[in-house]
């Protein structure tokens, strides 16, 4: 239930494209099925799990909506999924997972849900 309800979440958000980006704290604090802190391990696992069903299913790392509240951009969970998945290089430099996560971004604004 509660990958189903973040999904649900972060996929309505895209359609608001003057401000795509989501913090950590936001979206974990929007999940009403069980309680999860910003960071917490349990917040990180159910990214990971959807992270993984959606990549399983060809569509875009929703996640990347996920960013730090100070940095705006995704944590280091991000780009280590994104590696383990293939679609990132493994030697990718700042730069490079930088363009990697706004192509990601690009491709769920335009994705079908």
């Amino acid at each position: 239930k509660d990958k189903e309800e973040a999904r649900n979440m972060l996929i309505q958000k895209p359609q608001e494209i003057l401000e795509p980006l989501i913090t950590s704290g936001e979206r974990a604090d929007s999940i009403n099925s069980i309680s999860y802190g910003a960071w917490s391990s349990q917040f990180g696992r159910l990214l990971t799990e959807l992270s993984l069903d959606e990549h399983q299913h060809g569509r875009p790392l929703i996640s990347a909506l996920v960013v730090d509240k100070t940095r705006r951009i995704p944590n280091s969970g991000f780009w280590d999924l994104a590696r383990s998945f293939g679609i990132l290089s493994q030697n990718a430099s700042s730069s490079e997972e930088i363009l990697f996560w706004v192509k990601e971004i690009d491709r769920i604004k335009t994705f079908s849900y």
